[in-house]
């Protein structure tokens, strides 16, 4: 039987500018569910756009989806990339934020929940 692991891309807390998380070893992963949720915001017309990268060497990154751009407070956002994908993913994933507005301050969480 397949095993499910939760790896956590990005705890909850506060960010206030662009980033990225650190990355998780999916080497022996075959689909994930990734879901973004943010629980708070403020600032004047602040805006969150999360992508989800890949990496074959924990170096060289590629864009693997993008969240819907977040701009008020909406629940959380799941993506899901299935074993029956065309290019699947390769061994490393991290979240790539851009935060964006006047005194922008977003409190989220990335969390990866990964099959074998």
């Amino acid at each position: 039987m397949a095993a499910n692991e939760i790896k956590i891309l990005q705890a909850e807390t506060s960010k206030i500018a662009t980033g990225s998380t650190p990355s998780q070893d999916c080497l022996n992963f075959k689909e994930v569910a990734v879901e973004l949720n943010v629980t708070n915001i403020s600032g004047t017309t602040p805006t969150l756009d999360v992508k989800i990268q890949h990496s074959h060497d924990n170096i060289n990154w590629s864009d693997l989806f993008s969240f819907t751009q977040v701009t008020t407070v909406q629940g959380i956002q799941t993506k899901y990339v299935p074993n029956d994908t065309q290019f699947g993913f390769m061994r490393y994933l991290r979240a790539y934020y851009t935060i964006t507005g006047t005194d922008p301050d977003y409190t989220f969480s990335v969390t990866i929940v990964a099959k074998e």
